[in-house]
């Protein structure tokens, strides 16, 4: 049988294919030693050489020990070999693309798992509870994490924390909780009731919305807002009984205005302001039975004047004043002998007292005193009969206006700590600029670019312990007082609508971030891709054989009609999809179109002055045969920038942009 395979003194050797390569030739005895050796497995295919029929090796060798027989036995014959031919066989073509549609199919399905998870990890559906489920599971527990300063960090490195932090029901292990950080930003959340059910009061998405918290009884813990990744607006927490016990309120990631605590029985213990993250303003501090112990002046984070103190009993008094932070030591002054009993005191107003000291000799300042004080003790009585706290401040108000008015308004900076006080008690804020002293008023509606917030969506952020009618009042109040002394306070709205400008924008970034962490950047006004890909590539070893190294190259996608017309769509729509754009189809015959919204683009230009420039409305239209699959060929492409909106001003210039 065996003899059959050579004719005459001419020896038949075979070709082997395997990964797409033909190896060899080999004669049969060379093909049984390596098999032998384990260099072939027994699966490859053989063909002889001029021939055009594949069969496997185990076939051709047919398992006969008589091979080697054949082969000594001609081992001196001349042999005739056949030089492989330059083309590929049938066979080897049809195997090479098996091959090659294998890659693709495994390559595709790790693809479509990573988009998956990456998807699943990076915004979960709603509805989806196995998503959230594996989220869960990979999430930190918060108790590894502490917040500060507004931004939630790891506390055994102190670092900004990324990612999902979860918190659990203190009974049990039913999650409460389940929020995104992101460099220490608040991104999304989710919460769930103690049955496990998702509850719909927590609203956080792309940075923005609130948080609200249970205990295990339903009840409400804690509510928290947020914009732009950080505290803001009202942060509320309550006792397991529903009473209040803290109620505090942020801008910006920081403390902004009055912070009430109360103890587990309603009875108030602390009242601080703060002035962006200071304590600024009055202080009190009481015990459990109602009695103040401690009140004073913080300014600056620093005490400052008058601090009184009390012993828990309230029978015990002591003053200290400070300066800068620092305690004014007192020189103990003799008690005044006691005027007979018989001598009736005489009461003396307070606030014109100080007014008359101020006017001297003056008959134009001591009739603006008497009348400034009238105003004054008017604004307080009402106070003291509306039960508002806070009416104080109207005296030290109108003295330091006063002084201001007699010294020909030329140090303004007299006046600003009682304004300071009041914008921190009551959120309204008096500034002053080239003309003069002017309050600032909320704007009907701000718009940035494409984007217009209504006073109801900001106002919160700006407004204090007062609102509605009893703000008009004490607004009204502020311009009596000032009338009086005979300084003008006007009305502006452009110092909020300026900060609300800043928040619209910080808005953008934070989408912005999106199409950034895509690599879709703008280049020279075209919209790029620029990033990597990873891929097998075959090279041949010192010893002849096939092996593959996986490097990765550097790719870029242009997104314009003379760029991409011609091109697979998918990898374009792969880039989309990672800058979580919204997108619509609209089939026209034969032709389907995508069109991409909800694009926000950072520029790669400046303004002259240096302001960042962003694009908040960008379009960008496929077209191409339908159905839109991978492998379709662009026909059409369309990028519409829209108008770009320049960063607005910052109460921070100078600060490190978000990117």
């Amino acid at each position: 049988m065996l003899e059959e395979k050579y004719m005459g003194s001419n020896i038949v050797e075979y070709w082997v294919s395997r990964d797409g390569d033909n190896l060899g030739p080999y004669s049969l005895a060379q093909l049984e030693k390596m098999q032998k050796k384990g260099k072939f497995a027994g699966g490859e295919l053989v063909c002889e050489v001029g021939a055009d029929q594949w069969s496997s090796i185990k076939d051709v060798l047919g398992g006969d020990d008589s091979i080697q027989e054949f082969e000594d036995k001609f081992e001196d014959s001349p042999k005739i070999i056949i030089k492989k031919r330059p083309g590929m066989s049938l066979n080897a073509i049809l195997t090479g693309v098996l091959f090659f549609l294998l890659l693709v199919c495994g390559g595709l399905y790790l693809f479509v798992q990573f988009r998956i998870n990456n998807s699943m990890v990076s915004n979960p559906a709603k509805g989806d509870d196995s998503n959230i489920e594996e989220l869960i599971k990979l999430a930190k527990d918060v108790q590894l994490l502490e917040e500060k300063d507004g931004l939630m960090l790891v506390k055994e490195s102190n670092s900004l924390f990324s990612g999902w932090a979860k918190s659990y029901y203190s009974k049990g292990d039913t999650v409460s909780s389940l929020l995104q950080y992101k460099e220490g930003k608040a991104i999304q959340g989710h919460s769930w009731n103690k049955l496990g059910g998702r509850t719909e009061e927590t609203t956080l998405m792309e940075g923005t919305g609130q948080v609200v918290l249970f205990f295990e009884g339903a009840g409400r813990r804690m509510e928290s807002s947020y914009r732009a990744g950080v505290l803001n607006g009202r942060r509320t927490r309550w006792y397991e009984s529903g009473e209040k016990e803290i109620e505090e309120s942020w801008n910006d990631g920081e403390l902004n205005g009055q912070r009430l605590a109360w103890d587990k029985n309603g009875q108030k213990v602390e009242q601080v302001f703060y002035l962006d993250g200071l304590k600024s303003g009055p202080f009190s501090y009481w015990s459990k039975d109602g009695q103040k112990y401690d009140e004073g002046i913080y300014k600056d984070g620093k005490l400052e004047g008058k601090r009184i103190q009390w012993s828990r009993d309230g029978s015990t008094r002591f003053e200290e004043f400070y300066e800068n932070g620092e305690l004014i030591p007192q020189n103990p002054t003799e008690e005044p002998e006691m005027e007979k009993e018989t001598e009736v005191e005489i009461e003396i107003d307070p606030v014109l007292a100080k007014l008359l000291s101020l006017a001297g000799k003056n008959e134009g300042w001591i009739s603006k005193a008497q009348s400034t004080s009238k105003v004054v003790n008017f604004i307080m009585e009402r106070f003291k009969q509306s039960q508002i706290p806070g009416h104080e401040i109207f005296a030290d108000l109108a003295t330091s206006l006063f002084e201001y008015a007699k010294q020909g308004g030329k140090n303004e900076k007299m006046v600003m700590s009682g304004l300071d006080w009041i914008r921190n008690q009551w959120g309204i804020e008096v500034l002053f600029n080239e003309e003069g002293f002017v309050l600032s008023e909320l704007p009907e509606s701000v718009t940035l670019g494409p984007l217009t917030w209504q006073r109801v969506d900001y106002a919160q952020d700006f407004l204090g312990s007062l609102q509605g009618e009893s703000r008009d009042l004490v607004v009204g109040d502020l311009e009596d007082l000032f009338k009086s002394v005979g300084v003008n306070l006007g009305r502006e709205t452009e110092s909020i609508s300026k900060k609300v400008e800043r928040q619209i924008w910080e808005q953008f970034v934070l989408k912005a971030e999106d199409a950034k962490n895509a690599n879709l950047v703008l280049k020279n006004g075209d919209l790029v891709f620029d990033g990597f890909e990873t891929k097998k590539m075959k090279k041949i070893d010192p010893s002849g054989n096939s092996i593959f190294e996986t490097v990765e190259t550097e790719i870029s996608y242009t997104f314009s009609q003379t760029k991409a017309q011609g091109k697979k769509i998918g990898p374009f729509l792969n880039v989309l999809d990672n800058a979580r754009a919204k997108f619509e189809e609209l089939k026209n015959g034969t032709l389907m179109i995508r069109k991409y919204t909800d694009l926000v683009i950072l520029s790669d230009q400046l303004t002259p002055n240096g302001k960042a420039l962003l694009y908040p409305n960008v379009t960008i239209q496929f077209a191409g045969l339908a159905p839109l699959g991978d492998n379709t060929t662009i026909l059409f492409t369309k990028v519409e920038l829209g108008g770009f909106v320049e960063e607005p001003e910052s109460s921070n210039e100078g600060a490190d942009m978000p990117f």
